[in-house]
């Protein structure tokens, strides 16, 4: 008699399993529960170490399922949070920002689970657009939509166009940044 014994990896991601299907259950009726939920789950997703990191703890990495699983949930994650964003009332800007910063750290942290998660790549450039201009932002909501781009495979045309206009917004604030930069005093371009 063998006995089947659960891996903390596997554990978690039933526990992510679970926590994205009681979000996806709420999130037509109740953003917020849906959000409780995705967040909850979020909480589990182990972060994969930095592959910029010149430091190494030694440590293994996390299973690439349970990476895989915490893509997905933390993608859903961003969506809702752009979601409620776009619902909160236009004179609350605390929680509007604070909606579009969630889903940042959301979507983020999904491409970085699982760089080939074209939603969190697509959710992290539309949060970063939501904020207000500055050209580092600018920079990072363009990096998003080309790495969306890049993986076009996974989208249909519609969201291929929608990915495209996105760059080119993202592409156009940027240079108006730029373009609206002040020289600084006493510098002469040749």
């Amino acid at each position: 008699m063998s006995v089947a014994v659960e891996t903390a990896g596997e554990l978690c991601g039933r526990k992510i399993a679970a926590l994205r299907a009681t979000g996806d259950a709420a999130l037509p009726t109740d953003r917020g529960a849906a959000i409780a939920a995705y967040t909850a789950a979020g909480r589990l997703v182990p972060t994969p170490a930095d592959p910029d990191d010149s430091e190494d703890d030694g440590a293994a990495p996390p299973p690439r399922e349970l990476l895989l699983a915490g893509a997905s949930v933390l993608a859903r994650l961003a969506e809702a949070h752009v979601a409620a964003r776009n619902a909160a009332d236009a004179d609350d800007q605390t929680a509007r920002r604070s909606h579009a910063m969630r889903a940042v750290a959301a979507g983020q942290k999904a491409t970085r689970c699982d760089p080939l998660n074209w939603r969190g790549h697509w959710y992290t450039g539309l949060a970063i657009m939501m904020l207000q201009p500055k050209i580092p932002r600018s920079k990072q909501a363009v990096a998003a939509f080309e790495a969306v781009i890049a993986l076009d495979a996974e989208l249909d045309d519609a969201q291929k166009a929608d990915a495209r206009r996105a760059l080119e917004a993202a592409q156009q604030r940027l240079q108006k940044g730029r373009d609206d930069l002040p020289m600084p005093e006493g510098c002469v371009l040749c």
